[in-house]
């Protein structure tokens, strides 16, 4: 994982030439989650450097363009900012037959306090219901949607490694339909990862599958579950085994 300097940040709280702290926080939220926080300078400036961790909230000072040539005030880009990091949750949703289930599962996914960016529904192998059925209900919410046919009877994680690497999004979250997710479930998640700095290797679902949660980073550097290997075995012959976390001691603690 990269570090994030802080030199060209907007945000930068400064004493003349040196950075004394960020608009956000980010710097104490940093050292209190145990990231290696190092002054650095150079011949202009003296700023902060976060080690082994990217900043959601870090923008230069041409990012500021994006909403028009006029100047605004600090708490507008504060705002605008913290809005655009909203934009990080793909949620995959496997579906066998039944489209009553579905239903639940995209609808829980559409209250959500912080709705994910994109939905994408495997239509597994064999199953009956017709994809114009499936569009129906993903098209009752104005959220994107794709769908995925595959046409083999790959294994569940063998269609999160097609997905992830079709899909930029930074996390992927999966359920099985049929799931209630709870309304919470991303707005809890984008508090702790974006203003906390809460890192993890991989959150894992419940007893019947629902809830994992990665980030695609880890996902793309660890080759998925490529080579005979699962993402989670990767990751604790890898040593981050501290890092696996159960997804209930994050959304229901």
């Amino acid at each position: 994982m990269s570090d994030t300097c802080c030199r060209e940040c907007i945000f930068s709280e400064r004493e003349g030439i040196t950075q004394t702290g960020c608009e956000f926080g980010q710097i104490k939220a940093m050292m209190e989650a145990g990231i290696n926080v190092i002054g650095c300078y150079d011949e202009e400036s003296e700023f902060y450097v976060c080690q082994n961790v990217t900043c959601l909230l870090k923008r230069p000072e041409k990012w500021k363009e994006t909403y028009g040539p006029l100047e605004h005030s600090t708490s507008f880009y504060k705002d605008k900012a913290l809005k655009e990091t909203e934009d990080i949750f793909h949620a995959i949703v496997f579906f066998d037959n039944n489209i009553k289930d579905l239903k639940t599962t995209i609808g829980s996914l559409y209250k959500q306090k912080l709705i994910p960016s994109c939905i994408t529904v495997v239509r597994k192998f064999g199953c009956n219901v017709l994809p114009s059925e499936i569009i129906k209900v993903l098209e009752r919410t104005d959220i994107k949607y794709k769908l995925q046919n595959p046409h083999d009877d790959l294994s569940d994680e063998a269609n999160i490694d097609l997905i992830v690497s079709f899909n930029s999004l930074p996390y992927y979250s999966v359920f099985h339909s049929g799931y209630k997710v709870s309304k919470d479930f991303y707005h809890i998640l984008h508090k702790k990862i974006v203003r906390k700095i809460f890192t993890f290797g991989m959150l894992t679902p419940d007893e019947k599958g629902n809830g994992m949660v990665v980030a695609r980073s880890i996902h793309k550097a660890f080759h998925g579950n490529m080579f005979d290997k699962s993402l989670r075995k990767k990751l604790e012959e890898d040593g981050w085994k501290e890092k696996i976390i159960p997804i209930e001691d994050i959304i229901y603690a």
